[in-house]
């Protein structure tokens, strides 16, 4: 038996198998798609998925370069590249359709604060405090990097646990005066009460036990010099204004969609506006989804490609 190759197309090829005594000549191709379009749509599909989302033509030309093949052709590149997108758009919205979150709309669009940014922004102040007003050092009650950081987890804890702004701000400043609470002089009138409370005086008075030292159980402790040094930062943060846009949420959930954003659609290359709705709408099924969502949308049913996507999707 001979094989010979007939026709190259890209990464798809054709041979002919020829039987050495009856010569009888058999068609082969390396593409499914081969025998119903001579483009070998199918293999140049998947070859123009991957390059949209890694270098565009320039990478499908290196690829075919370095395995000696003949390239695809610019024209047929961009031909099939926007049939992908047109077609991933297409059923990307309809999984979208399925999902509770509906289709885009116009809303008046109200800016939320992140709890962690706001916690940082005290942290910052307070350290900036710390080195201006000379508040730090190894004395008892003195204010210290750790204690800014404990201050920091308090106030955002207290953000986050609360849903209205009185709530909040109530349990933002009985942390601060929990803090330089002493045995002689004890300030816990404004810490929540019950067994389960944060502070360790109402815990126990609601256990009726006796009410351990300050000096044992007080690990930010802070002297009332130091309270009075940081308060005004406490008023400028824990305004109304500002409690009402947290809400208790963090952009955490914003910055992992954006990363996957900008990983599609990198900021120092120019994209079209076909290129960016397509992507758009990939991340965000990906992301709402996850990678075996994508798969059915892309046509990848295959038992393995479905099984790695399971398991990026479990990572």
């Amino acid at each position: 038996m001979k094989i010979k190759e007939e026709s190259a197309v890209g990464m798809a090829k054709t041979y002919v198998a020829i039987c050495g005594q009856c010569n009888i000549e058999q068609q082969m191709c390396t593409s499914q798609g081969g025998v119903k379009k001579s483009c070998r749509y199918d293999l140049h599909k998947r070859l123009v998925r991957g390059a949209l989302h890694s270098g565009g033509y320039t990478a499908v030309r290196e690829l075919c370069a370095t395995l000696n093949m003949h390239p695809l052709s610019e024209k047929s590149y961009h031909q099939i590249g926007k049939e992908i997108q047109e077609k991933g758009i297409e059923e990307m919205e309809r999984v979208m359709e399925k999902s509770p979150v509906k289709r885009l709309a116009i809303y008046d669009v109200e800016k939320q604060e992140c709890v962690n940014h706001v916690s940082k922004r005290l942290g910052t102040a307070l350290l900036q405090a710390k080195k201006v007003g000379k508040l730090g050092g190894r004395k008892k009650g003195a204010l210290t990097q750790d204690k800014v950081m404990r201050l920091a987890h308090y106030f955002g804890k207290a953000i986050k646990q609360d849903t209205t702004v009185e709530d909040m701000k109530k349990e933002i400043f009985a942390t601060l005066r929990h803090c330089q609470s002493t045995d002689a002089k004890p300030q816990h009138s404004t810490c929540p009460d019950g067994k389960s409370s944060w502070c360790f005086y109402k815990r126990s008075v609601a256990r009726n036990v006796p009410i351990p030292s300050h000096n044992k159980k007080m690990k930010t402790f802070l002297t009332e010099k130091v309270v009075s040094k940081i308060l005004p930062i406490y008023m400028k943060v824990a305004t109304n204004e500002l409690l009402d846009k947290c809400k208790g949420d963090t952009q955490n959930a914003n910055e992992c969609l954006h990363s996957s954003l900008w990983s599609e659609l990198p900021k120092t290359k120019f994209f079209s506006l076909q290129r960016m709705t397509y992507s758009l709408y990939r991340s965000v099924v990906r992301f709402n989804h996850g990678s075996t969502a994508m798969a059915m949308v892309e046509g990848e049913t295959g038992k393995e490609i479905l099984e790695i996507r399971k398991r990026m999707d479990r990572k």
